[in-house]
Formats: structure tokens, sequence, C-alpha cells
């Protein structure tokens, strides 16, 4: 999804830039001064969301590696708490809305909540075949 959401940096005047441009508005706000730009041309999500894609790429990885017991509701308020902790602050003291911080508690988030999906999806049972 991150390599899509770069189109309309990288691509800005293509239909491809706004297919993904339409594809991510439901999901980001699109903030121009909150998104990362090449050469002036910003992507198709915010810092934030940025952040979040990666890292369910990250988890999805993570979860390769490590085996976790995604039912555990502890975990999944744990991969929800970076950035809940840091819209708080943010609100609470404006200068904590930092690019980088929107990025690294999406990234945490993200990586997280993409190894809790992944484990979940891995360990589910598979459907059974109609005979």
């Amino acid at each position: 999804m991150t390599g899509y959401a770069l189109l309309p940096a990288l691509l800005p005047d293509g239909p491809a830039a706004a297919s993904a441009r339409w594809v991510f508005s439901g999901l980001c706000h699109q903030e121009v001064a909150r998104s990362f730009a090449i050469d002036g041309h910003p992507m198709a999500v915010c810092h934030r969301c940025a952040g979040i894609y990666a890292g369910l790429a990250v988890g999805a990885l993570l979860a390769l590696a490590l085996r976790l017991d995604p039912g555990r509701k502890r975990l999944w308020l744990g991969a929800a708490a970076p950035i809940a902790v840091q819209v708080l602050l943010g609100w609470i003291w404006p200068a904590l809305d930092l690019w980088w911080l929107r990025v690294a508690t999406g990234l945490a988030t993200g990586a997280l909540g993409g190894l809790l999906l992944a484990t979940a999806l891995a360990t589910a049972s598979p459907p059974t075949t109609i005979q």
C-alpha cells in the first residue's frame, strides 16, 4: 500500500496518481502540510498513515519470526497505544505534533497491528470444504 501511496509524488500528472488519491481519500485526510513530498508533489497519505502502512508490512514480516497469541486483548490495546498517546499529548501540548513523531507512532502501531493480524490469520483454522 505504501508504494501505491507514493504514486502521486512520483507520477503527479497521470491517472495512477488520481486513482491513488481517490483510493486513499477514504482512509486519510491527505493534508498536504502533513504529507511527505517529492519535488513538491505530496504522497497520497499523511505522515502517520505512511508509518502505519510501512508498519503493517514490518509487522507481517515479524509474524514469520515470532509466535504470539493474537487473541489477547492487551496486545491489541498495546498496538493502539502509541498513536492514542501521541494524539492526546498533541491536543494538550501542540508542540508535540511533530512529523517524525506521527511517522514513528504510526510505524509502531502498524507494526504491532500487522504482527497481530498476520499471526491471527496464520493461526485461524482453514475453511472446511464441502464434499
